[in-house]
């Protein structure tokens, strides 16, 4: 009656049915080995064997012929090898040593390529996720985890050799000071940053519901500096809010003892670190003249001022930085006590919302509930266990778990090639399969050239005076190489001040060939920035690009600096300037807009001001008279009766030669003409007429960059 029901069953439900539970095995596999040894060794028949072990006859003669392995299991063969998903588990364990994990499409991927290697009717086979299943059921030493976070810097900084260096640095401070026993006088203290929007939990809904779950807005950091020590007591937290005065009532319902500071951004910094080691921590920690206290914390800037380790010298407070980027191995309070206090923040303000139903977190309440949040997480369990597991106290740097060093190998066996460790994966078959999966391909990433770095104490007691020293150094390099940035800046405001450019429209005037512009640009490559204009910073004006035709340059020394500037473009100096400040255009004209060649007298015929008139038909200023036709300017006399252009004059009223003319009043070797706009010998000058700017064009201030004329 019961095998009929049992029947009925299995045919109207067949899916539901595990037919290996109801065709359970009488046997197991040492009776399997036991049949195994007995016909093998002792000669006995299958069929006596398989009766004395109850294995039935069939299984101990397919055993005995080779037809089925000895501790194989039922169903069809799997299509990798065991030893080919051998080699594909040990490539997936160590690529996730290395911080670069497959994932399960990719591991499916894998499998497929190698598959297909094997016959081109597997060329478009792609396995699917129940062969991954039965993959992951036969290998129960693999799990699909979540990878945590790690920043390149922390795996690059977290080599077996830096932390080698860090336990032994440790172990010498805390013997010199007698601390190896003395958990009461070793603290590490660190900051971690909460804002008003939380993370929400997990909550029990059914599967249709839209989820949501309700947080406050962001708003700006606040700071908490936590302080434990190794047995297991952790001192009020120290606040930092973000803001310009203090407020009384941000640290309502905080922690008795809680101290806080604002600051412009919400983080600690240099000044507020010093007020929280003088303040706050040596408040509650009191060392005495003979027995030191040892402080733990990372090699932030903000924590290493000259200042900071003056006064904890003076009290008898060991500071030791941590090496850089290992605090998520080294410090304690990273390791197991700041996860917790996150959680448990995340918890307050769930149910302060809960609570308060359509209000949201201010920086007001969150004081609150950040001291309710370090009490529950800062308990002596996860204190003492923090520093158990970085191995400060007991000392034991051997609690650093071996696997925290493999993304730093990594990166190494990446930077210089393959090794042993990765060569044994390329010995079958499946060598190129593995590869094409695996980061040892990847190029070698270029590295940008850095400039000399400072020396910046990592690992080590910034309060020994050898450390300090070298600290000192390093600012006082800091400071001097400061004080040339700020002179540089202060004299390029000066020369931006000083040399207000006026633009003052050029008419334009025919060049070389016809209206052609032929400027030339000579910002070459082969000009330095010492000889380039230390106002505009070019080799030649910008403006020079707009004025058609040929032009020269006039360069100015600088008295001030060993600079030089364009003297036309980028001064307040005129190129051309005559008595009593008027401006005389270029190309000397006359009175009344005419103009003349250069060097040669006026013709006959034009009229001077004021309408007098000259004998011969040639008219002079104010109705002056010359012999021979000859006209001269006012009071100035020429050989020969040769004409001078109006408003030049020579020095102290000598004669000039023959003929010889310089435009604009400039004065020239005997006999020589000078070209428009070229500076004269050294040491020449020109007449300093009244109104006009007395200029020195090739020693002395050009009245340019500094502003002195």
């Amino acid at each position: 009656m019961t095998h009929c029901h049992l029947f009925f069953f299995i045919q109207h439900n067949p899916r539901k049915v595990n037919r290996r539970s109801i065709f359970k095995k009488s046997y197991n596999l040492e009776n399997v080995k036991a049949a195994y040894s007995l016909v093998k060794s002792d000669g006995i028949s299958i069929r006596k064997a398989a009766e004395k072990t109850n294995v039935p006859f069939t299984t101990l003669h397919d055993k005995l012929s080779g037809k089925n392995q000895i501790g194989s299991k039922w169903g069809r063969k799997s299509v990798l090898s065991k030893e080919e998903e051998r080699k594909l588990v040990e490539h997936l364990t160590q690529q996730a040593k290395f911080g670069y994990g497959i994932t399960v499409k990719t591991v499916r991927n894998i499998a497929s390529d190698i598959l297909r290697t094997r016959s081109s009717k597997n060329e478009r086979r792609l396995l699917t996720n129940g062969w991954f299943q039965g993959f992951m059921r036969r290998w129960p030493c693999l799990k699909v985890r979540k990878p945590q976070r790690l920043n390149m810097n922390r795996a690059t900084a977290s080599s077996e050799e830096t932390v080698k260096k860090y336990f032994e640095e440790l172990e010498a401070i805390l013997r010199k000071y007698k601390l190896q026993d003395r958990p009461d006088l070793i603290y590490n203290v660190d900051e971690t940053g909460f804002q008003t929007e939380h993370t929400p939990p997990r909550v029990v809904t059914t599967k249709s519901t839209a989820l949501n779950s309700l947080s406050s807005p962001r708003s700006a950091t606040t700071t908490v500096l936590v302080t434990t020590n190794a047995i297991g007591n952790a001192l009020p937290p120290y606040f930092v809010f973000k803001g310009k005065r203090r407020n009384e009532d941000l640290i309502k319902g905080a922690l008795p003892g809680s101290s806080y500071a604002m600051t412009d951004s919400g983080w600690s910094n240099s000044e507020v670190f010093f007020d929280y080691l003088k303040n706050h921590f040596l408040k509650y920690v009191r060392p005495n003249g003979t027995q030191r206290v040892i402080l733990l914390y990372d090699g932030h800037a903000s924590h290493m001022s000259i200042p900071l380790i003056e006064y904890a010298r003076e009290n008898g407070v060991v500071l030791f930085v941590l090496p850089a980027h290992t605090s998520h191995i080294l410090q304690p309070l990273d390791v197991g006590c700041f996860g917790p206090y996150k959680k448990a923040y995340d918890q307050e303000c769930y149910h302060f919302l809960r609570r308060h139903p359509g209000q949201v977190i201010s920086r007001y309440d969150m004081c609150q509930l950040l001291s309710n949040a370090h009490i529950k997480a800062m308990t002596p369990t996860n204190i003492c266990h923090s520093f158990r597991k970085c191995g400060i106290y007991p000392f034991n740097p051997a609690q650093i778990n071996i696997d925290a060093y493999q993304p730093a190998k990594g990166l190494e066996q990446l930077s210089t090639g393959p090794t042993s460790e990765t060569t044994e994966l390329t010995d079958l078959d499946i060598d190129g399969i593995l590869s094409k999966y695996s980061t040892n391909n990847k190029s070698k990433p270029k590295k940008k050239r850095r400039r000399k770095m400072q020396y910046r104490a990592a690992g080590v007691a910034i309060t020994e005076t050898s450390i300090l020293l070298k600290l000192t150094k390093v600012q006082e390099e800091r400071e001097q190489s400061s004080a040339k940035v700020r002179r540089a800046l202060k004299f390029t405001k000066e020369c931006a001040d000083a040399a207000s450019v006026t633009s003052e429209s050029t008419e334009s005037r025919p060049g070389c060939s016809g209206n052609t512009n032929v400027v030339e640009e000579l910002n070459s490559s082969d000009s330095q920035e010492d000889d380039n204009c230390c106002f505009c910073g070019r080799w030649a004006p910008p403006k020079l690009k707009t004025i058609p035709g040929v032009t020269f340059v006039e360069w100015a020394k600088c008295d001030i600096c060993p600079h030089w500037t364009h003297l036309k473009f980028c001064t307040k100096v005129s190129e051309n300037t005559t008595p009593e400040g008027n401006t005389k255009p270029e190309g000397n004209t006359t009175p009344e807009g005419n103009t003349t060649p250069e060097g040669n007298t006026k013709p006959e015929g034009n009229t001077t001001p004021e309408g007098n008139t000259k004998p011969d038909g040639n008219t002079t200023p104010k109705g002056n008279t010359k012999p021979e036709g000859n006209t001269k300017p006012e009071g100035n006399t020429t050989p020969e009766g040769n004409t001078k252009p109006e408003g030049n004059t020579t020095p102290e009223g000598n004669t000039k030669p023959e003929g010889n003319t310089t435009p604009e009043g400039n004065t020239t070797p005997e006999g020589n003409t000078k070209p428009e706009g070229n500076t004269t010998p050294e040491g020449n000058t020109t007449q300093k007429a009244p109104g006009q700017i007395q200029v020195h064009l090739a020693q002395g201030c050009p009245g340019g960059s500094c502003g002195k004329g």
